[in-house]
């Protein structure tokens, strides 16, 4: 059985910045693509090897990352 998780995060980009000028126009649904993209790009790696430590020694249970 595989049992889905899910994590908010908030990206909260000052409206001062270029950032923001940046992507000021861009379609909401784009916007979200590219910043969980980059959270998937920044987390992952570093996320892997607590993941590898928490399943050491599991019994019934693995957390991984979903693809």
């Amino acid at each position: 059985m595989i049992i889905k998780h899910s994590l908010d995060f908030e990206t909260v980009i000052a409206e001062d910045s270029e950032a923001f000028q940046t992507i000021k126009n861009m379609p909401e649904s784009y916007v979200k693509i590219i910043f969980e993209q980059m959270l998937k790009d920044l987390v992952a790696p570093r996320l892997a090897p607590i993941l590898d430590e928490l399943n050491k020694n599991g019994t019934f249970a693995i957390l991984r990352l979903a693809e």
